[in-house]
């Protein structure tokens, strides 16, 4: 496999993981007020 088609594949994969740890990231909670504070 050329590298011409390796980087475009290698950057959907990356996109799509990206998409998939804000989703990840955004689900959870805020935390307790002292947290939220905090932050």
């Amino acid at each position: 496999m050329d590298l011409i088609y390796l980087a475009p594949v290698a950057a959907l994969i990356a996109l799509a993981f990206a998409g998939y740890s804000f989703m990840m990231v955004k689900r959870e909670g805020t935390g307790t007020e002292v947290m939220q504070k905090i932050a």
